[in-house]
């Protein structure tokens, strides 16, 4: 059974403030086609470090690395992120087993998709639910039990 990640948390599960960064990150061009992969890149620094300063967490190093596999990674004994590519969904993932690491919550890969999928669609409903039923999103495709569309992959 598929789950509806996108539902796991509520709007209260994230501070405002949070949900701000995700905007803000998005509308300063994140998803945009015509803006570079160091300006992508420099958005999701910008996120990352003020999604730290929230929940009140060191900053630690982001690496990109267009060869790794897996989308990305939080590396707990060198402290750092790393993803493949700017991907918003993927950082926040990776971002959410940093901050369960660092405050000592429990660390899942279902909770990170829940975090991540649940923070992107609180954010911007309309772009996550696209994104969604588009097939970007890929531990989810899918808005409701009854809804199957595109391919699922794992």
């Amino acid at each position: 059974m598929v789950k509806l990640y996108h539902k796991m948390f509520e709007r209260e599960h994230f501070p405002q403030e949070v949900r701000i960064a995700v905007r803000t990150c998005i509308k300063n061009g994140l998803f945009k086609k015509d803006k570079t992969l160091d300006f992508k890149k420099a958005l999701i620094y910008d996120l990352h470090n003020t999604i730290c300063m929230i929940y009140n967490i060191p900053v630690i190093p982001i690496n990109f690395d267009e060869n790794f596999e897996g989308g990305g990674r939080y590396d707990d004994s060198n402290h750092s992120i790393i993803i493949d590519k700017p991907s918003l969904v993927t950082y926040l993932h990776e971002a959410y087993h940093y901050l369960a690491h660092t405050k000592c919550l429990v660390n899942s890969e279902d909770l990170a998709r829940g975090y991540s999928i649940s923070l992107f669609f609180v954010a911007t409903p309309n772009l996550c639910k696209n994104a969604i039923l588009s097939g970007k999103i890929i531990h989810q495709n899918i808005l409701s039990e009854n809804e199957e569309v595109g391919t699922f992959v794992i």
